[in-house]
């Protein structure tokens, strides 16, 4: 995450919102109406 924001863009991790525990479908779609990609790391 600090990468990302390192190379200036404007990325939040769910975890600091305090939405780790939202479904799938509720980060889509705050995804969505943000404007945002979901980028996911395994």
């Amino acid at each position: 995450m600090q990468w990302l924001k390192q190379e200036g863009h404007d990325a939040i991790h769910l975890r600091d919102e305090g939405l780790q525990q939202l479904p799938n479908g509720k980060i889509f779609e705050k995804a969505y109406s943000e404007n945002r990609v979901v980028l996911i790391l395994i």
